[in-house]
Protein backbone atom coordinates (compact mmCIF):
# COMPACT_ATOMS: atom_id res chain seq x y z
CA UNK A 1 0.00 0.00 0.00
CA UNK A 2 1.19 3.50 -1.07
CA UNK A 3 1.56 5.71 2.44
CA UNK A 4 2.43 9.37 2.55
CA UNK A 5 5.53 10.22 2.01
CA UNK A 6 7.80 12.74 -0.42
CA UNK A 7 8.79 10.14 -2.84
CA UNK A 8 5.45 10.18 -4.17
CA UNK A 9 2.72 12.09 -5.75
CA UNK A 10 -1.09 10.58 -6.28
CA UNK A 11 -3.26 12.20 -9.36
CA UNK A 12 -6.62 11.56 -8.75
CA UNK A 13 -8.61 9.68 -10.93
CA UNK A 14 -12.03 11.02 -10.19
CA UNK A 15 -14.57 8.81 -12.38
CA UNK A 16 -11.89 6.79 -13.45
CA UNK A 17 -11.13 3.38 -12.39
CA UNK A 18 -7.68 4.22 -10.72
CA UNK A 19 -5.21 6.83 -9.41
CA UNK A 20 -2.19 7.49 -10.98
CA UNK A 21 1.04 7.42 -8.86
CA UNK A 22 4.59 8.28 -8.85
CA UNK A 23 7.21 6.97 -7.36
CA UNK A 24 10.73 8.08 -7.86
CA UNK A 25 10.20 8.79 -11.99
CA UNK A 26 8.21 5.94 -12.54
CA UNK A 27 3.89 6.13 -12.90
CA UNK A 28 2.53 3.27 -11.78
CA UNK A 29 -1.25 3.27 -10.90
CA UNK A 30 -3.62 2.73 -7.23
CA UNK A 31 -6.66 1.53 -6.48
CA UNK A 32 -9.20 3.59 -4.00
CA UNK A 33 -7.72 2.59 -1.03
CA UNK A 34 -3.81 3.14 -2.12
CA UNK A 35 -3.25 -0.32 -2.75
CA UNK A 36 -0.99 -0.59 -5.90
CA UNK A 37 -2.21 -2.14 -8.89
CA UNK A 38 0.12 -1.66 -11.72
CA UNK A 39 3.88 -0.97 -9.89
CA UNK A 40 5.37 2.40 -10.92
CA UNK A 41 7.57 0.72 -14.28
CA UNK A 42 6.19 2.90 -16.81
CA UNK A 43 7.54 6.53 -17.55
CA UNK A 44 3.38 8.35 -18.48
CA UNK A 45 0.42 6.82 -17.75
CA UNK A 46 -3.17 8.52 -17.78
CA UNK A 47 -6.43 7.16 -16.31
CA UNK A 48 -8.03 4.52 -17.03
CA UNK A 49 -11.17 5.25 -18.92
CA UNK A 50 -13.18 2.56 -20.64
CA UNK A 51 -11.23 -0.56 -18.75
CA UNK A 52 -8.15 0.38 -20.33
CA UNK A 53 -4.84 3.15 -19.34
CA UNK A 54 -2.57 5.07 -21.65
CA UNK A 55 1.24 3.87 -20.99
CA UNK A 56 4.59 4.94 -22.68
CA UNK A 57 7.84 3.70 -21.99
CA UNK A 58 10.74 6.00 -23.05
CA UNK A 59 13.39 4.25 -25.37
CA UNK A 60 16.74 6.14 -23.85
CA UNK A 61 16.91 8.82 -21.20
CA UNK A 62 18.74 12.32 -21.53
CA UNK A 63 21.54 13.50 -19.21
CA UNK A 64 18.63 14.96 -16.44
CA UNK A 65 17.19 11.37 -16.45
CA UNK A 66 14.10 12.70 -18.82
CA UNK A 67 12.67 10.19 -21.00
CA UNK A 68 13.33 10.61 -24.29
CA UNK A 69 11.80 8.92 -27.22
CA UNK A 70 8.56 7.71 -25.45
CA UNK A 71 6.17 5.21 -27.32
CA UNK A 72 2.46 4.68 -26.41
CA UNK A 73 0.49 2.17 -26.00
CA UNK A 74 -2.43 0.90 -23.64
CA UNK A 75 -2.37 -1.55 -20.55
CA UNK A 76 -5.47 -3.39 -18.96
CA UNK A 77 -6.08 -3.06 -14.86
CA UNK A 78 -3.84 -5.56 -14.32
CA UNK A 79 -0.82 -3.97 -16.15
CA UNK A 80 -1.11 -5.85 -19.15
CA UNK A 81 0.10 -4.32 -22.16
CA UNK A 82 -3.31 -5.51 -24.61
CA UNK A 83 -2.30 -2.68 -27.53
CA UNK A 84 1.61 -2.29 -27.89
CA UNK A 85 3.34 0.29 -27.24
CA UNK A 86 4.28 1.46 -30.84
CA UNK A 87 2.52 4.95 -31.16
CA UNK A 88 4.35 8.26 -30.86
CA UNK A 89 1.07 9.40 -28.83
CA UNK A 90 -1.96 8.49 -27.95
CA UNK A 91 -4.69 9.48 -26.34
CA UNK A 92 -7.79 7.93 -23.65
CA UNK A 93 -10.75 6.20 -25.35
CA UNK A 94 -13.82 7.65 -25.74
CA UNK A 95 -16.65 5.49 -26.74
CA UNK A 96 -14.76 2.72 -27.94
CA UNK A 97 -12.04 4.65 -29.96
CA UNK A 98 -8.63 6.56 -29.12
CA UNK A 99 -6.93 9.07 -31.62
CA UNK A 100 -3.23 8.12 -31.74
CA UNK A 101 -0.04 9.23 -33.98
CA UNK A 102 2.80 7.58 -35.72
CA UNK A 103 5.27 9.78 -35.72
CA UNK A 104 5.43 13.59 -34.73
CA UNK A 105 4.56 14.49 -38.32
CA UNK A 106 2.30 12.12 -38.94
CA UNK A 107 -2.00 12.27 -38.52
CA UNK A 108 -4.10 11.50 -35.97
CA UNK A 109 -6.24 8.53 -36.41
CA UNK A 110 -8.57 6.06 -34.54
CA UNK A 111 -7.76 2.86 -33.23
CA UNK A 112 -10.49 0.61 -31.61
CA UNK A 113 -10.01 -1.12 -28.07
CA UNK A 114 -8.62 -4.40 -30.31
CA UNK A 115 -5.92 -1.93 -31.66
CA UNK A 116 -7.20 -1.86 -35.09
CA UNK A 117 -7.65 1.44 -36.98
CA UNK A 118 -10.86 2.48 -37.70
CA UNK A 119 -12.25 4.15 -41.01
Amino acid sequence: MVEDNEDFVVGKGGKYDADMVLIGAKYGLVDNKGVIIIPPTYDNVLYFAEGISVAAIASSYDKSGAPVGLKYGFINNQGKIVIPLIYYDAERFYNGEAFVTMGDDSIPFRINIKGEKVN
